[in-house]
């Protein structure tokens, strides 16, 4: 009987022991996911430390190569051209010392990883670092190799760092740890990018062509980095995090290298106040400040981390005994509770030994309960307890095999030990589910653009490099869109930057919406995006680089002041293709942008593809580039001077003057004054085309009559920044010989040139001096800001002077804003009379374009 008895209330005992091993388990589960945790925060912690010290390492590496070459030496104004020496000598005492520190700084920090994990990578890092060294020592590598072999073990070290981070967060974190991990890899990045910013700005202030524009692009990179997390929209740091970063980014010196290193125009040479390569060498001291307050809030961050999983840990370990103990306290009840049972019932118990039997089995009792009150209570259990084992067992099976929906929608049993099953059941599902959702969001943030959602810069040219890779096996064509908004700059100044970020997302939706599913969006940065599209033909292409002009120029709601309001930008794409791998990633993504900057002149929203032609055209401009200089010297450059007559009557009042580069055939022939210009800008001789145009005009002005018609010389956007721009406009009215010669003599900008508040002053100062000014509009400038621009006349362009309905409706808009405040209107590029009487009929005071002959060069006559 007793034995009987035992296996009665044996099951239900077995039940109790199940349930107990299974809090148990995940309790210790808990513990060693916190512990884990921790492990791979004090990896973190490790790494970071010789990430920084190879950071550091950097900077005098570049110092010492620099000062040891005299061209890099003159490049950075140690050194004047005829020997003088500026602080190179110093240096050159004084670098050898500081690398050695540096190099010993970094030693000390490979030296003291501890953790196994942290060692296996630091252990790679620093053999690449001792090979770089060796090599460096013996002058291998060129300047931006160097910086770049460099900045290839800090990446990997970075990678470590993220790699650890990652696994600290997929362990199923706290509330309160999840928070603390995240804050330390956002404060690892915004330290990566401090210690980077002085470097890439060295490097770039040293170097030419593309090695500088490679570090200029990591220059900005780096100082956007720094802004970005200071944005007060950004997600708030823990609070004793938050204070400390505000600290470390507004301290003296983090406002001195802002001041200076995050200005657009701090590496410009043409810019006033721009720095040179002393200047930056004088920052040295504030960038270490500021890199070792970073360095302390990193480590703090790291201690917040440690001490919020060690709390985990030590909550886990004390949920663990708390569990042990109530699951003994239970088993020791039971079985209190079957010896008392045992004795009362024992002959009652007789009868249901059958049900018992078929209950240890684990059959599912059904049977009505018969006999005495006794025997139907005990019947009652056996029932209940038989459908409690088979619930349970259903959503034990159903966690093994991974339903868990399953395992949440069966309903509890009935009583406490029931609810406590279902309870433990649904919060392992959840912290199941919890760990899945942050796995994904960390991986998503990882490479993505966090204000459109798309791949940012690294992951699209990443992908980009994978899908050319695939393509060398497959023999497929991919194609490239470089997409570059027009207008943007305008909503964005105009609105504010809330509406250019709602307006930012509505085209990355819009870009995503128009390609295909298995097709790569990705932001570049700004307003630049990319699109990849592999096995596509070229009309195809083009079909696609089309359809996504027009989506993009559909208007969009965006906020401005309390309300909201349609704003429309435009697109203008270049597309580049290549078949099996012909093209690496890199130089495709250059042809794609090169394609749309060509998009961009020829009037924006449209689609250039580069084709044969556009490779020949671009050779052709590197060529005109080198030969500019030599062909200004020769005075190649002359100006051709166009008529310009009143609307009406057709009556010569002016000539404006268009240069043009008379090449020898031999050098490839005459070159019109769209590519000259062009040329001029993008080889920062724009000032020099200009002083050539001026001196004709002096020319002109000398030998013709007082009070005859006026010259107009049109200045680039370049030379009418430059503070020079007055001396040389003096200059000719100097020249001329005769007072009143300014009110001959007009100058006229692009429109795109107002927006920089130097080019507005410069025409503030020349009006004074009796000079007229008029601005060439694309109908980009917003209509009011018109009254109060230093403008005298208003000249149409000749895309507002096309036959194109919406163009002439901008053209109305602008000529009916320039008469309201009270500036006169012209036109230039008339081909048509059609187009000239519309233009009268708007108020036009004078035109020019092919519809007036153009004149010889010099043989100006003035009425």
């Amino acid at each position: 009987m007793w034995q009987h008895l035992t296996a009665l209330v044996g099951i239900p005992l077995l039940a109790a022991t199940v349930l107990a091993g299974s809090l148990t388990g995940r309790g210790v589960g808990d513990l060693q996911d916190a512990r884990s945790a921790q492990e791979q925060l004090r990896t973190s912690e490790q790494v970071d430390a010789v990430r920084r010290a190879v950071d550091a390492e950097l900077l005098p590496t570049l110092v010492l190569r620099i000062a040891q070459d005299r061209v890099l030496a003159r490049r950075a104004g140690l050194e004047q051209p005829d020997g003088r020496d500026t602080g190179r000598a110093t240096l050159l005492s004084r670098a050898p010392s500081d690398l050695e520190r540096a190099r010993a700084a970094t030693d000390r920090a490979i030296a003291g990883v501890g953790q196994q994990e942290a060692a296996v990578a630091v252990g790679v890092a620093a053999d690449q670092l001792f090979a770089l060294r060796a090599d460096t020592d013996r002058g291998l590598h060129g300047l931006g190799a160097l910086a770049d072999d460099f900045r290839y073990v800090s990446d990997v070290l970075v990678v470590a760092e993220r790699e650890a981070s990652v696994e600290a967060a997929a362990t199923g974190l706290s509330r309160r740890s999840a928070p603390a991990v995240a804050d330390v890899e956002r404060l690892v990045g915004l330290s990566t990018s401090a210690t980077r910013q002085l470097p890439a700005a060295l490097v770039a202030t040293v170097l030419t062509g593309e090695d500088r524009d490679a570090a200029l692009r990591r220059w900005r990179a780096a100082s956007g980095d720094l802004e970005h997390l200071d944005d007060p929209e950004q997600e708030p740091l823990v609070a004793a995090l938050a204070t400390g970063t505000h600290d470390a980014l507004h301290s003296p010196a983090a406002q001195a290298l802002a001041g200076g290193l995050s200005s657009g125009w701090a590496l410009d040479p043409t810019s006033p106040g721009h720095l040179g390569g002393v200047e930056l060498l004088a920052l040295r001291p504030l960038s270490a400040d500021r890199d070792a307050d970073l360095a302390v809030l990193v480590g703090r961050a790291h201690g917040l981390a440690e001490a919020a999983t060690a709390a985990d840990a030590e909550a886990a370990a004390s949920s663990l005994r708390l569990t042990g103990v109530l699951c003994l306290l239970a088993l020791l009840g039971g079985t209190w509770a079957t010896v008392a049972a045992a004795r009362s019932l024992a002959a009652a118990l007789r009868r249901l030994g059958r049900d018992a039997r078929e209950l240890q089995e684990g059959a599912l009792l059904d049977r009505p309960a018969s006999g005495p009150r006794e025997l139907r209570d005990v019947a009652r259990a056996l029932r209940t307890a038989s459908r409690g084992l088979h619930r349970v067992r259903e959503q034990v099976e159903a966690v093994a095999r991974g339903d868990l929906g399953r395992a949440v929608e069966l309903p509890a049993v009935p009583g406490p030990l029931g609810g406590a099953v279902h309870a433990s059941v649904t919060s392992l599902v959840a912290a199941v589910r919890a760990r899945d959702a942050l796995r994904a969001e960390l991986a998503h943030r990882a490479d993505h653009d966090p204000l459109t959602g798309l791949r940012d810069r690294a992951a699209a040219e990443a992908a980009l490099e994978a899908q050319v890779e695939r393509s060398r096996r497959t023999g497929e064509q991919v194609a490239v869109f470089f997409v570059d908004l027009d207008g943007f700059k305008a909503v964005n100044d105009g609105c504010g930057h809330a509406a250019g970020d709602v307006l930012l997302r509505a085209v990355a939706g819009r870009l995503r919406d128009g390609v295909r599913e298995e097709d790569l969006v990705g932001r570049l940065g700004g307003d630049e995006f990319v699109v990849v599209m592999a096995d596509i033909s070229v009309e195809d292409a083009l079909a696609v680089a089309e359809r996504l002009v027009e989506l993009v120029a559909r208007p969009v709601r965006v906020p401005v002041g309390g309300d909201e309001r349609e704003r429309t930008v435009g697109a203008s794409i270049g597309v580049a293709l290549q078949r099996a791998g012909s093209v690496a990633a890199p130089a495709l993504l250059t042809r794609a942008d090169t394609a749309a900057y060509r998009a961009k002149a020829a009037g924006r929203g449209r689609v250039v593809l580069f084709d044969e032609a556009l490779r020949a055209e671009v050779a052709r401009e590197e060529e005109r580039a080198r030969d500019l200089p030599r062909a200004l010297a020769a005075g190649e450059v002359l100006a051709e001077w166009e008529p310009q007559v009143l609307a009406q009557g057709r009556v010569v009042t002016g000539h404006r003057a268009r240069p043009v580069w008379h090449r020898p055939a031999e050098r490839g022939g005459a070159v019109g004054t769209a590519e000259l210009v062009r040329c001029a800008e993008a080889t920062g001789l724009g000032r020099a085309v200009g002083r050539a145009l001026l001196a004709q005009a002096a020319e002109v002005l000398r030998e013709a009559p007082r009070g005859g018609a006026c010259v107009v010389v049109a200045l680039t956007d370049r030379h009418a920044a430059d503070p020079a721009v007055l001396d040389d406009v003096t200059e000719v009215l100097e020249a001329t010989g005769r007072p009143g010669a300014a009110r001959d003599l007009y100058v006229e900008v692009g429109e795109r040139a107002l927006a920089d508040p130097d080019v507005v002053a410069h025409l503030h100062v020349l009006r004074a001096l009796g000079v007229p000014v008029g601005v060439v509009v694309d109908g980009l400038t917003p209509l009011r800001d018109l009254p109060g621009a230093p403008v005298d006349v208003v000249v149409l362009s000749q895309d507002l002077v096309r036959d194109d309905p919406r163009q002439q409706r901008v053209a109305r808009l602008v000529a009916g804003a320039s008469a309201a405040a009270g500036v006169l209107v012209s036109a230039e590029g008339v081909v048509t009379e059609e187009q000239a009487a519309r233009l009268v009929g708007l108020g036009t005071l004078c035109l020019s374009g092919p519809l007036v002959a153009l004149t010889r060069p010099g043989a100006l006559l003035l009425s």
